[in-house]
C-alpha cells in the first residue's frame, strides 16, 4: 500500500506541476494578448488620426476648388466687361473718326 500512496503522491505532484505550467503558459499568452491588443489600439488610433487629417485635407482641397471656380467666374465676368468696354470704345473711336472726317470735309468744302 505504501507504494500505491507514493505513486499517488507522485501523480499528484506531476498533475500539480503540469497545472502550474499550464497556468504560467496561460499567463504568458494573456500578457502577450494584452500587449497585442494595446499595439492594435495604438495602430487604430493612428489610423483614425490619419483619416481625420485626410478628411481635413480633402475639405481644404474642396475649399480651394470652390475658390478657384469663383475666381474663374469673376475673371470671365471681368473679361466680358472689358470686351464690352473695348467694343464701346472702338465704336466711340469710329464715331469720333467719322465725325472728324465729316467736319474736315465740311471745312474743306467751305474754303474758297
Amino acid at each position: 500500500m505504501a507504494a500505491s500512496a507514493k505513486s499517488l503522491g507522485l501523480v499528484f505532484i506531476w498533475i500539480l506541476t503540469a497545472a502550474r505550467a499550464a497556468e504560467a503558459q496561460a499567463d504568458e499568452r494573456t500578457s502577450r494578448a494584452e500587449q497585442i491588443t494595446k499595439e492594435l489600439q495604438q495602430k487604430e488610433a493612428n489610423i483614425l488620426k490619419l483619416e481625420a487629417a485626410a478628411l481635413e485635407a480633402r475639405n481644404e482641397v474642396a475649399t480651394y476648388v470652390d475658390k478657384a471656380a469663383t475666381d474663374r467666374l469673376k475673371a470671365a465676368q471681368t473679361l466680358a466687361a472689358a470686351e464690352q468696354s473695348g467694343a464701346k470704345l472702338k465704336g466711340d473711336a469710329e464715331h469720333t473718326s467719322m465725325a472728324a472726317r465729316d467736319l474736315h470735309a465740311a471745312l474743306a468744302s467751305q474754303e474758297p
